[in-house]
């Protein structure tokens, strides 16, 4: 579901995302939500508001991956119709040392060929799903010294994203921020990740983070527009 982030937002968020990450209560609906923007180029950097900025692959009592840095891009190409989905690219390790692996150490994680797509439509318990998207043989690669994680194409199968938007309705302050609580993701690990204790494979991997996006008119972006989204419920 949307929820609008007052001066308070950041606390909010956090201690929201304490109860959605382990939600077992269900809404009586389900929504669907669009999203619009008054400009085609969008941008998202990692919300310090949520775990001090830390994105998190979480391999439950093995290992987690954590990286400081993360940005993500995207387009629409009608912003003002709304869409009922958003495609980003995610981008870590734009500087050097800003992921690291608690097993190993200092990670770099590769997502050449993949995205992720936030989808609109939420179940039961509010949360909307998120989409592992890759081109043909690319995968997410969790790579330290002597151990490799893959991730691949998938819609993770527990929890998933929540939304929520500051600033005025359809004005140019107006942003979004996307929590990712995600949870059964399959990944598969290299040889020496398993020296370490990481299983070969498994489907239990969590992601945590918020990413907080905005809109713009320009590819340079200098001009920021609007960036939104409405919800309503299923019938």
């Amino acid at each position: 579901m949307t929820r609008n982030l007052k001066t308070s937002g950041a606390v909010l968020m956090t201690t929201l995302a304490l109860g959605l990450a382990g939600a077992s209560v269900a809404s009586a609906s389900t929504f669907d939500h669009t999203f619009y923007a008054h400009g085609s180029q969008l941008t998202f950097s990692q919300d310090p508001s949520f775990e001090g900025g830390v994105q998190k692959f979480i391999i439950p009592g093995k290992a987690t991956v954590s990286c400081t840095e993360v940005m993500a891009s995207g387009s629409f190409a009608e912003p003002e119709k709304g869409t009922p989905e958003i495609l980003v690219h995610p981008v870590y390790n734009k500087n050097e040392n800003t992921c690291t692996n608690s097993a190993i150490g200092k990670t770099k994680v590769g997502t050449v060929g993949c995205d992720y797509l936030f989808t609109g439509q939420t179940d039961f318990a509010g949360h909307a799903e998120l989409h592992f998207e890759c081109e043909q043989e690319k995968e997410i690669r969790l790579e330290s010294t002597g151990c490799t994680i893959r991730v691949l194409p998938q819609t993770a199968t527990e929890a998933g994203i929540h939304f929520f938007h500051s600033g005025g309705e359809g004005t140019t302050e107006k942003a979004l921020t996307v929590l990712i609580t995600a949870g059964g993701i399959r990944y598969k690990s290299s040889a020496g990740c398993q020296l370490v204790g990481i299983p070969a494979e498994g489907t239990n991997m969590e992601l945590s983070g918020a990413l907080s996006g905005k809109a713009y008119k320009d590819e340079a972006h200098t001009e920021q527009a609007g960036l939104w989204t409405t919800e309503k419920e299923t019938p």
